[in-house]
C-alpha cells in the first residue's frame, strides 16, 4: 500500500508501522505545500466504535469527490490573545467565521490550530447546521505536541471530547520533524514514540486520526 505524489514520492504504508485501519487517511506536507489524500486500506477486520465510524463516514465524504472536483478545507490558526478585551471578544469572531466559511466560502471541512477552548466556539456554531443546507464543516483539530507548545495527547483527547464538530485530529509524525529521505525517516522512527500508538489513541476517543508527515523542502526522493 503506498501514497504516490506528483513529483514521484512514494510512501510506503507497509514500512511505516502504521495499522491499516490508520492509514485511510494521511497529509503530507512538501515544504509549504500541503497535499491532502484519503485513501481506504482493507487489509484485515477493524474494530470501531460508532462514533469512530461516524467521523470516519463524514470526513470521507468531505475530503474526496466522486465528481473530480476540487474541494477545499481552509487551515486556520487561533492564537490566544493576550487582551483581555480581544479574549473576551474571541468566542464572538470565531462564531462569525465559522458561519462565513460553511455558508460562503463553502468549505469541505476546516483544519484549525490553536487551543481547545479557542475551538469551541466553531464546533457550537457548525452544530447548529446539523440537519439544514449547508451542513456543518468537519473539523479537523491539528495537534501539537509539547514540544512544539502543545498538550499531550490524552489531555487533548479529552478536551476536545467536550467540543462539537470535531471529526479527525492530525497527529505528526515525529512531533513534526522533517524529512528528507527514507534513511532520515528511519533514524527518527527509531526514537519517537509509536505512530500506530498515537492514532490508536485517537480511535479510542471515537475521532478519525490523520496521518501528518513533514518533508523537507528540496528533499529528493528515489524509488527503491
Amino acid at each position: 500500500y503506498f501514497l504516490l505524489l506528483e513529483n514521484g514520492v512514494k510512501i510506503v504504508i507497509e514500512k511505516m508501522n502504521i495499522s491499516h485501519s490508520i492509514a485511510s487517511f494521511a497529509i503530507l506536507l512538501l515544504g509549504h505545500k500541503t497535499i491532502y489524500y484519503a485513501y481506504s486500506f482493507s487489509a484485515g477486520p477493524i474494530v470501531e466504535s460508532p462514533r469512530a465510524e461516524t467521523a470516519r463516514s463524514r470526513l470521507t465524504e468531505a475530503l474526496r469527490s466522486p465528481s473530480k472536483k476540487l474541494t477545499i478545507h481552509p487551515e486556520l490558526v487561533l492564537p490566544e490573545p493576550s487582551d483581555p478585551t480581544a479574549l473576551l471578544l474571541r468566542a464572538s469572531e470565531v462564531t462569525k467565521l465559522s458561519q462565513i466559511i460553511r455558508t460562503k466560502a463553502k468549505a469541505n471541512a476546516v483544519f484549525v490550530e490553536g487551543t481547545v477552548d479557542a475551538l469551541a466556539p466553531m464546533g457550537k456554531e457548525q452544530e447548529t447546521a446539523r440537519g439544514n443546507f449547508p451542513g456543518p464543516v468537519p473539523i479537523i483539530y491539528s495537534w501539537k505536541t509539547p514540544d512544539n507548545g502543545g498538550s499531550g495527547l490524552a489531555t487533548c483527547l479529552e478536551e476536545l471530547s467536550r467540543v462539537d464538530g470535531v471529526e479527525g485530529v492530525l497527529v505528526p509524525f515525529f512531533g513534526g520533524a522533517e524529512i528528507n529521505c527514507v534513511e532520515s525517516y528511519l533514524a527518527e522512527d527509531e526514537k519517537a514514540p509509536s505512530l500506530a500508538d498515537e492514532c490508536a489513541k485517537v480511535w479510542e476517543a471515537g475521532i478519525q486520526p490523520i496521518p501528518e508527515l513533514t518533508l523537507s523542502p528540496g528533499s529528493r526522493w528515489t524509488e527503491k
